[in-house]
């Protein structure tokens, strides 16, 4: 639910690495997501003082909530307006190939691709060092929103490790 993402990472027998996600993104663009959103009454629009920020559902006519995400927990004024507490579950393989899988919140991945979050992680891997991936994430999340603006996202992530070496 939410802007939260998780990838799994594979390894083939010559060490090479893919990337599969196992989650969509629900933000208000996305059409199954906007679809319901307007068919129940919401609006999907930016800030009105910042018109190229992200899309956000607001109630129609009310300077509220603007919420940049179209699935949550808990909130029943957007409830009301088609934004949903379903989540969508999805079934993957765990087999010898599974390396890692990453789940984070929106903050990492604002600004890291699933590949380049694939990469950082990937030196951790080899080492064994779980708690190093988290941070080597983490660090990396933060140096690219303070490259970007004075503002932060949450960043978080849960990294687990399947293979040892």
């Amino acid at each position: 639910i939410g802007d939260s993402r998780s990838i799994l990472v594979k390894m083939d027998a010559s060490q090479n690495f893919s990337v599969i996600p196992i989650s969509e993104d629900h933000k208000p663009e996305e059409p199954k997501e906007s679809e319901r959103i307007l068919s129940k009454g919401g609006l999907i629009e930016p800030c009105k003082d910042d018109p190229n920020g992200p899309k956000r559902v607001w109630v129609k006519g009310e300077n509220f909530p603007g919420m940049c995400i179209s699935r949550t927990i808990g909130d029943e004024v957007l409830k009301k307006v088609g934004v949903s507490d379903e989540p969508e579950i999805t079934e993957n393989k765990i087999d010898n190939e599974t390396a890692f899988i990453v789940s984070a919140s929106d903050g990492i991945w604002e600004f890291l691709p699933n590949e380049e979050v694939m990469d950082i992680v990937k030196p951790y891997f080899y080492k064994g060092d779980v708690e190093g991936a988290c941070k080597g994430l983490i660090d990396k999340a933060t140096e690219c929103w303070k490259e970007d603006t004075t503002e932060r996202d949450d960043i978080s992530c849960v990294i687990y490790f399947f293979k040892s070496f």
